[in-house]
């Protein structure tokens, strides 16, 4: 959770989920983006097509729904 400081600074301290997640959001709009731009799917590319870009599509959708989630807690003053 956020914490402001007396300042008025806000810290936010991150757990190695919220890292994992943002991390898994930004790899899922390069490859989104890349697939609308240049129909490329660089996911696929990495991994290799088969079976396994379903669960893949499911851990990047899920951590671009927790990044969301995350994105608009506020701070309270």
């Amino acid at each position: 959770m956020p914490t402001v400081t007396s300042n008025g600074t806000v810290v936010v301290r991150r757990n190695p989920v919220d890292w994992i997640t943002g991390a898994l959001a930004v790899i899922g709009a390069i490859n989104w983006g890349l697939v609308g731009l240049a129909h490329f799917d660089l996911v696929a590319a990495i991994f290799g097509a088969g079976s396994a870009r379903r669960t893949d599509r499911l851990y990047l959708g899920g951590s671009g729904w927790s990044v969301l989630a995350h994105s608009s807690i506020c701070p309270e003053p």
